[in-house]
């Protein structure tokens, strides 16, 4: 997201535990002079600069209830109901599961197998490519659906036959491995 942002909690006493009273969630400010849970918004009203997009659900899904626990030990300044800042954490980077993403260079490969087998005459190309890398079909559909977003293979009517290599391609293909 690339914007910082603040959650200020309220915190109060149930059954002599600390329970969160208010959540506010506002862009970090480096102002020194304002108040703990207070924005410019609140002297400067819709003028005051905010990140774009707001508040998101993903921002949401960062902000942690859990985390007030953390100032139950400054009791009793935290239940007066004073506000109390808490930063929130930047989203996480992807999880790296699954398989790595082909080479720009491995998907302008099966297009231009693809591409010859069109040229051939063939009726059912993605198969026969299918049988020559030995991959699924589905995946040889995904790679020239690739092939063709990432400019590899020309574009067709979608779900007809055809396509030719782009010049980006072929540039691609003339460089050797691993260069």
């Amino acid at each position: 997201m690339g914007h910082d942002w603040t959650a200020a909690y309220r915190l109060g006493s149930q059954d002599n535990r600390p329970i969160v009273t208010e959540l506010r969630l506002f862009p970090r400010e480096r102002s020194k002079r304002r108040s703990p849970g207070t924005w410019s918004a609140e002297r400067h009203g819709s003028l005051a600069a905010a990140p774009l997009g707001g508040i998101t659900a993903s921002l949401l899904r960062r902000v942690s209830l859990s985390d007030y626990a953390q100032f139950a030990g400054r009791v009793p300044a935290a239940l007066t109901g004073d506000l109390v800042e808490k930063e929130v954490p930047r989203p996480r980077r992807p999880s790296q599961r699954g398989r790595k993403p082909r080479s720009e260079r491995a998907v302008a490969e099966i297009a231009q197998c693809y591409a010859e087998t069109v040229s051939a005459g063939s009726s059912r190309p993605v198969a026969e490519v299918a049988l020559k890398k030995r991959i699924p079909e589905a995946t040889v559909r995904n790679v020239i659906h690739q092939a063709r977003q990432q400019g590899l293979l020309s574009k067709t009517l979608q779900g007809r036959v055809g396509g030719q290599l782009t010049a980006k391609a072929k540039k691609l293909l003339r460089r050797r491995r691993g260069d």
